[in-house]
C-alpha cells in the first residue's frame, strides 16, 4: 500500500521536494519487498542532516593536522577514508583523485611495511578505479599481516567478484562472516550478501539480506543513514526489475528523505518516473542529477531518455557531453568508464567497432558476468552473432534474474540461429519484467 511519500512528490521548475510523512512503510505485494518499520521519517531526516555536517567537520580536522604535519600518516589514512565515503555519497570523482594521492603520500611517508592500513585503503582506491587484480593482491598482502580484520576481507570479496572468481568470493565473504559474533556482524556483510546471491539467481535471499542490512544499520548508535539509503536503493531496485514500481516509489523516497542528498536515489527516481511516463518529471530530475554530479553516465541517460522520445535534436547535446567526458576518463588511462562506455557505442551513440574494443578493455580487468554481457552486446551490434551467443553463455551462467541481460542474450541467440534458447531467453526476460518494453537505463 502506497503512503504519504509518493503522494507528496513534486517535481516544479526544475526542483526537487520530498516532503516527509510521518509513519511511512515500505511494502509490496507483489513482488520483492521488504517491510523497513514504521518510523518518524522527520527525525530520521534530521539524523541524516547531523550525519553529513559531522562529517565535514571531521573532514576539517584531519587536513588541518596533515598540513600542519606532512608525516601524520594516521591523518592521512583517516582522510583517505574520509575522501572515499564521500565518493560514495556525491558520486564525485574528484575525492577519488585526492584519495589517491592521499594514500601516496601516506605510504611515501611511511613504507608499507609499517603502515599496514595504508596498504588496505589503498586496495580500497584501486577497486574505485577498477583495478581489481591489483586490489586483491593488495589486500591478500594486507591479510598476512592482519588475517581476521574484517576490512581486508570486504576488499579482497569485492575485488574476487569483479575478477568473476564467485567461488572464492562466497568462501572470502563466510570467512568475514564467522570473524564475528552474528550480533556483531556489520551491515556491509548482508549488502554483499545480498548482491552475490542476486548474481547468483536467489532474489529471494537478496531481499531478506538487504533488509537484516537496514535492521543492523538503525540498530548503530548514529542510525548509519548512508547504508540504510543504500539498501533501500537495492530494493527499490530489485522491485522495479520486476515492474513492482509502487514499492519502488517508496523505496527511492524514503531513501532521500533519510537522505537527501544521496544521488543514486535521485538517479533511481529519475529511471522509474520516465518508466511511468512522468517524462518531464524525469527530464527535470536528470538535469538536477547532472548539475550536482559531474559523471558522464548520467549526460547518457538523459540522452537514452530523449532518443526514447524521439527528441533527436535535443539529446545531441547530452550525447557530445558524455562522449567529451567519456573521451577524456580514456585519455588519462582511466578504466572505471568502460562499462557504460559500451552501452554508450551499442546503444547512444551507436559505434560498434569502437564498443568491442572497449569491451575488450573491460575485460582486461573485469571479469564478471556483466563484462561478458558487455562484450556479448557488442558483439550482436557489430554483426558477430556466434560470437555475441559465446559471451552471453557465459553471462548467463547464474541463470541472474535480470530482465535487461535475458533480452539482449535472447535478440543475440535469435540472430546467431539457435532459435528455442533464443525464444526462452525473452520469454524469461517478460516474465521476470512484464513491463520491460517500458523507459529503463542499463546499468
Amino acid at each position: 500500500m502506497l503512503t504519504g511519500l509518493r503522494a507528496s512528490f513534486l517535481a516544479a521548475g526544475g526542483a526537487l521536494f520530498i516532503l516527509v510523512s510521518v509513519g511511512a512503510k515500505v511494502s509490496g505485494a507483489d513482488g520483492p519487498s521488504a517491510s523497513v518499520g514504521q518510523e518518524d521519517w522527520s527525525h530520521q531526516l534530521i539524523l541524516g542532516d547531523f550525519y553529513q555536517r559531522g562529517e565535514e567537520e571531521e573532514c576539517r580536522f584531519f587536513e588541518d593536522r596533515s598540513r600542519r604535519d606532512s608525516d601524520d600518516t594516521y591523518s592521512l589514512n583517516a582522510l583517505v577514508d574520509i575522501y572515499l565515503r564521500k565518493l560514495r555519497q556525491t558520486g564525485d570523482l574528484g575525492w577519488l583523485d585526492r584519495a589517491s594521492e592521499t594514500v601516496r603520500r601516506s605510504l611515501a611517508s611511511l613504507p608499507a611495511v609499517a603502515n599496514v592500513q595504508a596498504i588496505m585503503l589503498q586496495a580500497r582506491v584501486e577497486t574505485e578505479f577498477h583495478h581489481f587484480a591489483k586490489a586483491r593482491d593488495l589486500a591478500e598482502e594486507f591479510l598476512k599481516q592482519q588475517p581476521a580484520d574484517p576490512a581486508g576481507l570486504e576488499v579482497l570479496g569485492d575485488a574476487l567478484l569483479e575478477l568473476g572468481d564467485y567461488t572464492e568470493a562466497a568462501g572470502t565473504f563466510e570467512k568475514l562472516r564467522a570473524v564475528s559474533a552474528e550480533e556483531e556482524l556489520p551491515a556491509e556483510v548482508d549488502t554483499r550478501l545480498a548482491h552475490l546471491a542476486w548474481i547468483r539467481g536467489d532474489e529471494g535471499a537478496a531481499v531478506e539480506d538487504y533488509s537484516r542490512a537496514i535492521a543492523r544499520a538503525r540498530s548503530m548508535p548514529s542510525g548509519f543513514i548512508e547504508m540504510q539509503a543504500f539498501c533501500l536503493v537495492q530494493l527499490g531496485q530489485l522491485s522495479f526489475e520486476r515492474g513492482v514500481w509502487a514499492h519502488a516509489w517508496e523505496c527511492y523516497t524514503q531513501a532521500l528523505a533519510i537522505l537527501p542528498s544521496y544521488y543514486p536515489a535521485l538517479d533511481h527516481l529519475a529511471e522509474l518516473a520516465a518508466a511511468e511516463g512522468r517524462f518531464s518529471i524525469a527530464i527535470d530530475l536528470y538535469k538536477q542529477l547532472i548539475m550536482r554530479v559531474d559523471r558522464p553516465e548520467f549526460d547518457q541517460m538523459l540522452a537514452d531518455l530523449l532518443i526514447y522520445l524521439q527528441r533527436y535534436g535535443e539529446a545531441k547535446p547530452w550525447i557530445d557531453a558524455a562522449e567529451r567526458s567519456y573521451s577524456a576518463s580514456v585519455d588519462r588511462g582511466l578504466v572505471y568508464n568502460n562499462h557504460n562506455l559500451v552501452s554508450f557505442y551499442c546503444d547512444t551513440d551507436l559505434k560498434p567497432e569502437a564498443a568491442v574494443q572497449v569491451a575488450h578493455r573491460d575485460l582486461e580487468n573485469v571479469h564478471s558476468i556483466f563484462a561478458y554481457a558487455g562484450l556479448g552486446w557488442a558483439l550482436y551490434r557489430q554483426g558477430d552473432y556466434q560470437g555475441a551467443a559465446q559471451a552471453f553463455d557465459r553471462a548467463l551462467v547464474f541463470q541472474t534474474p535480470s530482465a535487461h541481460l535475458y533480452y539482449e542474450a535472447g535478440t543475440a541467440y535469435f540472430r546467431a540461429g539457435q532459435l528455442v534458447k533464443g525464444r526462452d531467453c525473452l520469454q524469461r526476460a517478460y516474465a521476470l519484467d512484464p513491463k520491460f518494453s517500458n523507459f529503463h537505463v542499463h546499468r
